[in-house]
């Protein structure tokens, strides 16, 4: 039988989540050369071991969720973390990985591991028991606001107090910020519905492939951007449309169409990730530089074609890797041939000379088949106002 959360015992957890936070930023309160590492490290797992066994302690409130969907849940849970890290490994196979920045020697994996999960235990038994005992009245707006409150844990002030630049604060903003909050969002959606394992299960995937993993995807802003708004879209209507149908609701005929709507715009994030990291024979490229104007500009984005090298002609516009990971986008003045295949000699239309050296056809990217005009100015902006030189 269910017992009355004492508004007390709510003001302790929270109480307990400020410290915890204070302690989680240290340095960016001006704090962290007062205290060693391992002190710190200490002070916060005890913490946290604290916050999750007073949650377990104390009486717990009335969740979202069936109790006999639970366990379907926390299935679900399983397969939102692994399609997250698969598809979060597709874009880096397509697109660029390095190397993990977390220790590869067995102390600080086990170190990462422990710290990891003590947090993960301490932090999403909170959520659960915040989302539980707060008003019901106002169901989405406190989720979103356990959201935010959860996801702050992972999001670094001594970083965003740093930011001295555009390009820096939509790297914070895409790397760290957004993609917290997506999962924080995603995980307080499953505690909510089946409490704190579902989402422990979640996370714990998505953080144990983030510190076991020598390498991680490191794709540019915008297919990181679209991964994490649409990958949590599509794990979250498939989690709406499976409880739903096992909880044997049934909705009015606008409520069922409105899950088709939710199909198709499922479909349609999946398409555009794929579509913005170049797994279709067609993906977009922003142009930062004036070399190539007035035919393209500054800002216009290009939509490029995986041809066969062997159709490339004299007086396309091709977009090819420079040999240090940059793509070039300029005209086609000659081609010639070797034993290797062939060469395409290139220039930029605004540029006063030929580039130094030809692209070989391992360096060919694709064909230019489309310029669409400023719709890259963000991309620009972000950048730093366009100042780039030409290329």
């Amino acid at each position: 039988m269910l017992k009355r959360v004492e508004s007390k015992n709510i003001s302790i957890i929270v109480c307990l989540l400020t410290v915890a936070y204070f302690l989680t930023n240290l340095t960016a309160f001006g704090l962290g050369g007062h205290i060693s590492y391992f002190s710190h490290l200490v002070i916060r797992l005890i913490i946290w071991l604290l916050i999750g066994g007073l949650v377990i302690y104390y009486p717990r409130g009335r969740g979202e969720g069936l109790v006999r969907l639970r366990s379907m849940v926390i299935e679900l849970s399983f397969f939102l973390g692994f399609f997250h890290i698969i598809i979060y490994t597709l874009i880096g196979v397509f697109t660029s990985l390095g190397e993990s920045p977390y220790s590869r020697s067995f102390l600080g994996i086990t170190l990462n591991l422990l710290e990891m999960t003590v947090i993960l235990f301490g932090c999403e038994l909170g959520r659960a028991f915040l989302l539980q005992n707060l008003s019901k009245r106002h169901n989405q707006v406190y989720l979103v606001i356990v959201s935010i409150v959860m996801a702050m844990f992972r999001i670094p002030l001594s970083q965003l107090f740093s930011m001295n630049s555009g390009l820096k604060l939509m790297d914070f903003i895409t790397k760290i910020a957004f993609p917290e909050l997506m999962q924080s969002y995603v995980a307080s959606n499953l505690a909510a519905l089946a409490g704190p394992l579902s989402a422990i299960v979640y996370l714990g995937i998505i953080r144990a492939f983030e510190y076991l993993s020598p390498y991680l995807p490191t794709p540019e802003w915008m297919p990181l951007l679209l991964f994490n708004l649409l990958v949590p879209v599509l794990g979250l209507t498939v989690l709406r449309l499976l409880y739903l149908k096992e909880a044997a609701i049934k909705e009015r005929t606008r409520e069922s169409e409105g899950s088709v709507g939710w199909i198709v715009v499922s479909a349609v994030s999946v398409a555009i990730i794929w579509f913005a990291v170049g797994l279709f024979p067609l993906y977009p490229s922003v142009i930062l530089t004036g070399s190539m104007e007035p035919d393209i500009m500054p800002g216009d984005v290009v939509l490029v074609a995986k041809v066969d090298s062997d159709t490339v002609k004299v007086g396309d516009i091709i977009v090819f890797d420079n040999g240090e990971k940059v793509y070039i986008t300029h005209r086609v003045i000659d081609i010639l041939e070797d034993s290797n295949g062939r060469l395409f000699v290139t220039k930029g239309d605004n540029n006063s000379s030929k580039d130094s050296e030809p692209s070989n056809e391992s360096q060919f990217r694709g064909k230019v088949i489309k310029i669409v005009p400023k719709i890259g100015l963000p991309t620009l902006y972000i950048r730093g106002g366009g100042e780039a030189p030409d290329t």
